[in-house]
């Protein structure tokens, strides 16, 4: 006798083998000479395989379900030696026609993206809108820039997954040097910053400024603190949600500049930023995480370490109507002028169980709350000591 869960069992092997045997791959440059060339040619479902080089264009998924990858997006060599390369005119990475999950970047450097001021906003490095919900994995995403927001990745209602990427030295003149999550766009003018947070991102927007700049972090800060919840983390409603949320889990992302959110920047959304680690990014305000406009994001189990805020937050600024969920997130050696988890009139976060110590501000207030604050506070530590 057949048992029915073995034949059932066996059908389902059969059909990924056909569907495996049957799915359309194509090889840069073997197949086509350049990327875009390979993504024009290849159906639905096709997989782009890139080889090591240099492919100095850039490129639109152009509403696609396919994935384009390099040779290995786990091995770091691979990663460095598969670059993308902007013209310094315009977004690197385009995904902005309704691409499913079934769309995924993988295992490149996305470099030398310019994003100018026009009709449509758009990052420097990768642009991800018109409701598009792609995969981006494994990837370095480095030294681009905006005169808007989203240096190194711009999302506009829609409900990517951005995982396990190195997010570094991008910058913003706007918000999100990293990172921009949302459904609008604030362009910084008429503000006065001091010298040096002016001098740090008049060097990121240079045009021709020296593609050999890093900041130096732990590549296994993401990866600890995201395997440190895989099986545990923050699940409430995951699955019931009606509206797919953005998703920023396990990245690295470090060194990066803006005017609000030097690392982050979230608007008008409701994303889940879980497990990263933030590292060593500038701000006026908000200089890991700023948190906008009535914003529902769940920042959960972050580290944030040697960020800076040359007026507020130096790790992470609520304002404007915004009610996250913070929790378990760890703050350690930021530095601002007023508090280094910041609440502004009318915000309403609940913070639970975050930890914050070794800390500098100049107010000496680590969690500086603004009057008429509606913030929830539950088993937080603040310098060391219980709240």
């Amino acid at each position: 006798m057949i048992w029915p869960f073995r034949r059932r069992n066996a059908e389902e092997k059969r059909l990924r083998e056909t569907e495996e045997t049957t799915q359309v791959t194509l090889t840069v440059p073997d197949d086509a000479p350049g990327l875009q060339e390979a993504i024009d040619a290849a159906p639905d479902g096709a997989r782009i395989l890139v080889r090591p080089g240099r492919y100095r264009e850039s490129i639109d998924f152009s509403g696609k379900q396919l994935t384009l990858s390099s040779e290995d997006p786990r091995d770091a060599d691979t990663v460095a030696r598969t670059i993308i390369e902007g013209d310094g005119n315009g977004t690197v990475v385009n995904i902005v026609r309704g691409e499913g999950p079934e769309a995924r970047l993988m295992g490149f450097t996305i470099t030398g993206g310019s994003a100018r001021i026009g009709e449509a906003a758009e990052g420097g490095g990768v642009t991800v809108r018109g409701g598009a919900r792609p995969v981006i994995e494994n990837n370095v995403i480095h030294n681009n820039c905006s005169e808007l927001d989203g240096g190194g990745i711009y999302i506009d209602d829609s409900a990517p997954t951005v995982t396990r990427n190195q997010i570094r030295n991008n910058a913003a003149a706007g918000c999100g040097g990293g990172v921009h999550v949302g459904r609008d766009s604030v362009r910084s003018t008429g503000y006065e910053v001091e010298p040096a947070f002016g001098e740090r991102m008049g060097r990121f927007l240079d045009r021709s400024m020296p593609r050999t700049f890093q900041i130096t972090a732990s590549e296994d800060d993401s990866e600890h603190a995201f395997r440190d919840e895989a099986s545990g983390g923050f699940v409430q409603e995951r699955e019931e949600e009606e509206r797919p949320r953005p998703r920023v889990e396990g990245n690295t992302i470090v060194g990066n500049a803006a005017m609000w959110g030097g690392g982050l920047f979230v608007s008008d959304e409701a994303p889940v930023i879980e497990g990263n680690a933030f590292r060593d990014n500038c701000a006026h305000r908000g200089g890991g995480i700023s948190v906008w406009d009535n914003s529902r994001a769940v920042v959960h189990r972050n580290i944030l370490v040697g960020n800076v805020a040359h007026e507020e937050g130096g790790a992470v600024i609520v304002e404007w109507g915004a009610s996250p969920v913070l929790i378990a997130n760890r703050m350690t050696d930021n530095h601002s002028r007023l508090g280094i988890l910041s609440v502004a009139t009318n915000s309403a976060p609940i913070m639970q169980r975050n930890v914050l110590s070794d800390n500098e501000c100049s107010d000496g207030k680590h969690l500086y709350l603004w009057e008429s604050h509606r913030a929830v506070m539950e088993d937080n530590q603040v310098a060391g000591d219980e709240e």
